[in-house]
């Protein structure tokens, strides 16, 4: 009897263990699976930081024109000129040019001089890129300013082919335009500040004040400046509704935003200084004439004008480079590695004026006599001194 009892329970407890064991292979198999199907959202490579979607990577490429339409350098240089990775878009934008030669023209071209198109017979200004689509201020190459600029029709945009040209503003005399992520920011006839989106549609006033000239962008803010009052503020896009604010000092015609400092012309030759008017500092010591100046890939370039015995036809054009880094070293100009030449093709040049830089390449305005100025083009080493004009219609016959 003991035995047979003895055996009940050996066979009882067995019955347990596996009734036990059994029960818990799927316990232990949905947790598993539970953390598994998790890891999927909380591993660190399924997902892109928002930052890392909209902050430009490469500097005037594509990741760029899909944030920014046009860089600072270039709309506040003459707006005439933008580019992606591969073409190079350009319209003169002044009477000064030879009208019936390329004045009334909106053309691209492949950066290696190759396939040039027109693109329309509209003059443009403040060109824009973003997507597949060119977005600019549509001029009357047969009405002009008192100053030589055409007259402004609206606001345009056009297929980087040059298909489906569309009105999307119709306003006379915009001054200034600017895409910044999927927004257009425009000064209106007036010089007051609104937006838009890139149908047209909603339309909204962000400062209601006049007067203002030309729009630019860095890190978050616009910033908007008076020719007539030298006033320069900004908005912070991110606030709703804009709270615009205004710095009190002076910085010249057209000061240049780059990272958040202020670049500008004064007494002293080129200065940068800081929002809060901290830091001031002289980048290129100068009691001559600093016909504009272009930031990009890491360099400022000016063009320095020298004149002796007060003759334009003794004038001396030079180009600097300086490296910006060792301006942020805060190294004095004798210290610094800058680079200085007198650029060749120059003997009939009177004037140039720096226009803007893109994809290795500087573009001056160039003022050779007569009512005439030419846009030219040379690497950031001050070879391949190149008239963009002339390349233009070689490569259109």
């Amino acid at each position: 009897m003991k035995k047979k009892e003895l055996l009940s329970l050996l066979l009882l407890c067995l019955f347990l263990f596996v009734l036990l064991c059994g029960c818990g292979v799927p316990t232990d198999m949905s947790k598993e699976d539970s953390s598994q199907e998790n890891d999927k959202f909380n591993h660190p490579n399924s997902f892109i930081e928002p930052d890392e979607v909209i902050v430009p990577k490469i500097p005037n490429g594509d990741d760029v024109l899909r944030r920014i339409g046009n860089t600072n350098s270039n709309l506040i240089g003459g707006s005439n000129i933008a580019a992606d990775n591969e073409w190079l878009y350009y319209s003169p934008n002044q009477l000064y040019y030879d009208v019936g030669y390329t004045g009334e023209y909106f053309y691209r071209m492949k950066h290696d001089s190759s396939e040039a198109t027109l693109l329309s017979d509209i003059n443009a200004s403040d060109i824009n890129l973003y997507g597949e689509w060119t977005y600019f201020i549509g001029n009357n190459a047969m009405q002009s300013d008192l100053f030589g600029y055409f007259e402004s029709q609206g606001i345009f945009k056009m297929r980087k082919d040059g298909n489906e040209l569309t009105t999307i503003l119709q306003e006379k005399d915009v001054r200034s335009l600017i895409i910044v992520d999927e927004w257009l920011y425009f000064l209106n006839s007036s010089g007051q500040l609104y937006k838009m989106e890139p149908d047209g549609s909603g339309i909204t006033l962000l400062d209601e004040r006049e007067e203002y000239n030309a729009l630019q962008y860095d890190n978050g803010y616009l910033y908007y400046y008076s020719w007539h009052t030298d006033k320069l503020s900004r908005v912070y896009l991110a606030n709703k509704p804009a709270e615009p604010e205004d710095f009190g000092a002076s910085f010249g015609r057209c000061p240049l935003i780059d990272n958040s400092w202020i670049y500008y012309n004064d007494t002293n030759g080129l200065v940068r200084v800081q929002f809060d008017g901290s830091h001031k500092q002289i980048i290129l010591p100068s009691q001559s004439e600093l016909c504009g100046f272009v930031i990009s890939d890491g360099f400022i370039f000016i063009i320095e004008t020298k004149t002796d015995n007060h003759t334009e036809s003794e004038s001396m054009l030079y180009i600097w480079k300086i490296n910006i880094t060792e301006i942020d070293a805060e190294m004095p100009p004798a210290s610094r590695k800058d680079v200085k030449w007198q650029q060749k093709g120059w003997e009939e040049t009177i004037q140039a004026h720096l226009t803007g830089a893109m994809n290795g390449y500087l573009y001056t305005l160039e003022y050779e006599g007569g009512d005439l100025f030419h846009l030219y083009r040379l690497r950031y080493d001050g070879t391949d001194y190149e008239n963009v004009e002339h390349l233009i219609h070689i490569a259109m016959d």
